[in-house]
């Protein structure tokens, strides 16, 4: 395994998850600049006393989320189409990909939301590997469907994004737009 396999590895793996970290990530931003959000579960509660996601996740996130993931996989097919010998070295990125990775990205937030509170976690509590890694194991999953993502891909995927993750988070919270560093 050499250099040039480990950057290879790196910029493929980063170029085909991209709309997925930014329909992740993105909720945060959109949703700040709102006045008026609409939890996706109503503000109901579960089963079991408990919120079925909490308030922190909204229509409006999931909605920014989406189209800001489907953005991003557009502009990558607009650029491995105007530089091809570059792309020919890259995971093939399209529309519907794009689509497909932040849709299923934003499915897993909210599945993660799910999962902790059913833990009796409230929001923001600190659960680094369930919130860095809720939304990438559904986007690889589809990744592997729709591509034929390589094993490397996934695990190279797996180690980084808690890294990525973090570092993000502790951007948006000192840029004030979010309550916590995680």
């Amino acid at each position: 395994m050499g250099a040039d396999y480990i950057l290879l590895l790196f910029a493929s793996s980063l170029w085909l998850i991209l709309p997925a970290y930014f329909a992740n990530s993105s909720p945060v931003y959109f949703t700040s600049k709102l006045k008026k959000l609409h939890p996706i579960d109503f503000n109901r509660k579960f089963i079991d006393g408990r919120p079925i996601l909490g308030r922190g996740k909204t229509f409006e996130g999931a909605f920014f989320g989406i189209i800001t993931g489907t953005v991003v996989g557009t502009i990558q097919t607009l650029l491995q189409e105007r530089f091809a010998s570059i792309a020919a070295l890259l995971y093939p990125m399209s529309v519907k990909l794009g689509f497909i990775l932040s849709l299923s990205a934003i499915l897993g937030d909210i599945a993660g939301s799910f999962i902790k509170r059913r833990a009796g976690m409230e929001r923001g509590a600190k659960s680094p590997l369930l919130d860095s890694l809720d939304f990438l194991i559904p986007s690889l999953i589809v990744a592997r469907v729709f591509v034929g993502v390589g094993f490397e891909v996934c695990i190279f995927l797996l180690v980084i994004t808690p890294v990525i993750h973090r570092a993000m988070n502790v951007l948006a919270y000192r840029l004030g737009m979010k309550d916590v560093p995680w």
